[in-house]
């Protein structure tokens, strides 16, 4: 890719006052110059040795739970649409397998689902549920809930990395990736905000379009090898639950980081 450059013209009567060209361009020459741009990723990953275990009291009802993994990222169009296509399959919408799995049909939670960040040459990937220990209508008390959640979380995720994905699952998925693509480049203030987003990357401002080209060559291989590398390292949990919730669960918790 041409690097970018900068052009300033500047008019005048220079014919009728050379004077004033010299104070000009002197002017100009007295100016900071910009350093090169440089694509490489800044070096901000570091892999989690050893699991760690993260509370804090509420007073709600629920226990809100994070398991978060941390991972090496390069940029790379192709991978950045499998990590994409992995989250819509893992965590996202009512057809996703945690979805299905945790909220359908072990009743964990109304809410569960996955999502992921990236900051320079880091991503981090997240599945997060928040999931009933207390019922104060009934009194019932689910203190285990926490344990069915965060053993539920650790289900799917050797599950999604000890088997591949079904032809159904990534065609569904590459189907909604495409679609959130085109809406979110409906309107011209979202196509602005997406073009100087990439605009700095290798791709530069056609990435968009090669992004959508390439969703279709992603295999559930792709999926498979995306999913091992990123659920590789140690967990992070956080939970945030009532004290009689995080007392009751101590001893599980505690184990998490063995």
């Amino acid at each position: 890719m041409k690097s970018l450059q900068k052009v300033r013209v500047v008019t005048g009567a220079f014919d009728k006052n050379p004077e004033l060209k010299e104070q000009i361009f002197n002017s100009i020459n007295s100016y900071p110059k910009v350093n090169k741009w440089n694509k490489d990723l800044e070096k901000t990953y570091a892999p989690i040795e050893k699991s760690e275990v993260y509370t804090d009291v509420h007073l709600k009802n629920q226990a809100d739970i994070i398991e978060g993994f941390r991972y090496k990222q390069n940029g790379n169009i192709k991978d950045n649409a499998a990590v994409a296509l992995l989250n819509i399959i893992l965590g996202t919408g009512s057809s996703s397998r945690l979805f299905s799995d945790l909220r359908e049909t072990r009743h964990l939670a109304y809410s569960v689902h996955s999502g992921y960040s990236t900051h320079d040459d880091m991503g981090v990937f997240e599945l997060t549920i928040g999931t009933t220990t207390e019922n104060q209508e009934t009194g019932e008390k689910t203190f285990d809930n926490v344990q069915k959640a965060i053993d539920g979380f650790n289900e799917n995720i050797k599950k999604i990395t000890t088997g591949k994905v079904t032809p159904e699952e990534l065609e569904s998925a590459k189907k909604t990736m495409k679609t959130k693509l085109l809406d979110t480049l409906e309107t011209n203030s979202s196509r602005n905000s997406v073009i100087n987003t990439v605009s700095a990357t290798p791709y530069g401002i056609d990435y968009a379009n090669k992004y959508y080209e390439i969703i279709d060559s992603i295999t559930a291989d792709d999926i498979y090898n995306t999913a091992n590398h990123i659920f590789n390292s140690k967990p992070i949990y956080s939970i945030t639950a009532t004290k009689d919730t995080l007392e009751a669960n101590k001893e599980y918790l505690e184990s998490l980081t063995k």
